[in-house]
């Protein structure tokens, strides 16, 4: 598939066609009232609000109660407890972690580390790990 040729001719009289659009009063209005925050700053009370979204609402302790009563009702375990989570052996020291996250809580060595070790056998914090079965 061949692209189109445009000649020098033709982009010529298009640039100057787009040099000369005159936006009138109209339009102007029109994209004004629809971005009316285009090109200013923020004040301080929208980037208040805009960090507590990002961060998201702190939860009250009823709040957080209720979501650890409704995980347990769901079934749904956390760390060692889930029935996915795999065990994890240091070798050297040949203590075994219920889980990967116990595993870096014990020894402050990054889960990709310490996951990348158990996958390919490169050390971890000068430590070989696996995952047990």
């Amino acid at each position: 598939m061949q692209g189109h040729k445009v000649s020098n001719e033709a982009r010529k009289h298009m640039s100057e066609a787009r040099q000369h659009v005159i936006m009138t009063d109209e339009w102007r209005q029109h994209i004004s009232e629809s971005s009316p925050r285009k090109g200013k700053h923020l004040t301080d009370k929208e980037k208040e609000h805009l960090r507590a979204i990002q961060q998201g609402k702190p939860k009250s302790e009823l709040h957080k109660k209720h979501l650890s009563e409704r995980r347990k009702e769901l079934g749904l375990s956390v760390g060692g407890k889930n029935p996915r989570a795999k065990k994890v052996l240091c070798v050297e020291t040949n203590i075994i972690y219920d889980c990967l996250k116990n595993a870096i809580i014990a020894t402050g060595i990054s889960r990709t580390a310490i996951k990348k070790s158990c996958l390919t056998g490169c050390l971890a914090g000068d430590y070989h790990w696996r995952f047990i079965d």
